[in-house]
């Protein structure tokens, strides 16, 4: 189980790697986060169902806090690349000027694709968090589904945002 303190330590780590230490990261666009950060290597010791300790619920918290931020910086980061992909293909003084409207069509696309995405994919994690909450309404275990499964839809969020920077 890990400490109070431990987590402070990790929430600024894990800050720090997701936006930046300094301006020169801001000017120059959306950091990549920290994929392998302390909250890739944090499990909770607390199992749904069982009796949880105050320290284990705030690790579930904590740990859902965190993904939500890497699926934000995630996504500014890709939709950042992107528009910068839009701009260069602008600028491109060698492409024809057909080629050039192909190019920026093809990242209009891409953006327009991914913000949509974005919003749905939001609406459908927090639906899909709060109906499997709803199983156990009224009860302590409500709130505590709610955040393990936002912590898990992250992840695999995550997980496919990723594929799209590489």
């Amino acid at each position: 189980m890990i400490s109070l303190a431990s987590h402070v330590s990790l929430l600024w780590v894990v800050v720090a790697s997701i936006w930046g230490a300094s301006q020169e990261g801001v000017a120059a666009g959306p950091p990549l986060p920290d994929l392998e950060g302390a909250w890739a290597d944090t499990t909770c010791s607390v199992d749904i169902g069982d009796s949880e300790s105050l320290l284990d619920r705030a690790c579930l918290r904590w740990r859902a806090q965190q993904t939500t931020a890497v699926v934000d910086s995630l996504y500014r980061h890709v939709l950042f690349t992107l528009e910068q992909s839009k701009q260069g293909a602008v600028a491109d003084a060698d492409s024809s000027t057909a080629d050039m409207f192909d190019h920026v069509e093809y990242f209009a696309r891409q953006i327009r694709l991914l913000e949509e995405s974005q919003e749905v994919w939001i609406r459908y994690r927090d639906a899909a968090c709060a109906a499997a909450g709803a199983k156990y309404w009224g009860g302590s275990m409500s709130s505590l589904t709610v955040v393990n499964c936002r912590t898990e839809h992250n992840l695999a969020r995550i997980k496919e945002l990723k594929w799209m920077v590489e």
